[in-house]
């Protein structure tokens, strides 16, 4: 929307980041921590390192995964005045539709991030979406049931998912991201759309023949793996 220049750094084979890739002249470092669409999640470690090489630049830390298993980089809050973590309700809140974030820094950082808001919209937030998150912490008890069964169910259908001869990384995230050596992603994604069971495939390179897998209902997660089951008998 402000026609800022990016460049994207590529991950590894094994789709971890790299911190020395970070050690370069930039404007700014913007990392998805846990990672989308991989879900793969890194230590405060690898956060301090990439802090430590761009102490110059603001490093925004997104965590919109981060309830599901991943590891907060609000702890480093204290030590570095140039970190920004954004959070979001559309995920573990389950709130898409209120479109409904905050951010976490310094003063200074937030106030910059204000001056960027009010000179686009100073109003992005009705009320109904306060009043919306207000309940949403409020009822802390519902919050964390709910995590605690997404991420069983995302355990259990990673499990069996690797019986059947996917590779699944370990996922911090509310979704998992398979392949399988013998099976084509595409092929899957279209078998499963005959099942009414829908998973998102990418057409792009490194990562066209994996399937990432939001994770529903235990009755939804029953009927793909019985879906792939058959298709791969």
């Amino acid at each position: 929307m402000l026609k800022i220049p990016y460049c994207q750094v590529k991950v590894d084979d094994n789709f971890n980041i790299n911190p020395d890739d970070y050690k370069r002249e930039n404007g700014g470092v913007v990392i998805a921590n846990p990672n989308a669409p991989t879900s793969i999640g890194r230590d405060l470690d690898f956060l301090r390192t990439i802090l430590d090489n761009n102490k110059n630049s603001v490093v925004i830390v997104d965590e919109a995964y981060v309830d599901f298993g991943g590891i907060t980089a609000i702890p480093l809050l204290s030590e570095y005045e140039n970190l920004v973590i954004t959070r979001t309700f559309s995920k573990s809140r389950s709130m898409a539709g209120m479109r409904l974030g905050y951010a976490l820094g310094s003063k200074d950082a937030i106030n910059a991030i204000y001056a960027a808001k009010d000179s686009v919209n100073s109003y992005p937030v009705d009320r109904v979406a306060q009043a919306a998150g207000i309940a949403s912490i409020k009822d802390e008890k519902y919050f964390r049931e709910t995590l605690a069964r997404v991420m069983k169910t995302r355990d259990d259908v990673a499990e069996k998912l690797r019986g059947m001869g996917f590779d699944v990384p370990e996922s911090s995230t509310n979704f998992i991201f398979a392949e399988h050596k013998k099976y084509d992603a595409k092929s899957i994604f279209e078998y499963l759309k005959t099942k009414d069971i829908y998973v998102r495939w990418f057409n792009k390179p490194r990562i066209n023949n994996r399937l990432r897998i939001t994770i529903g209902t235990d009755e939804e997660m029953k009927a793909l793996v019985s879906a792939l089951e058959e298709y791969i008998k």
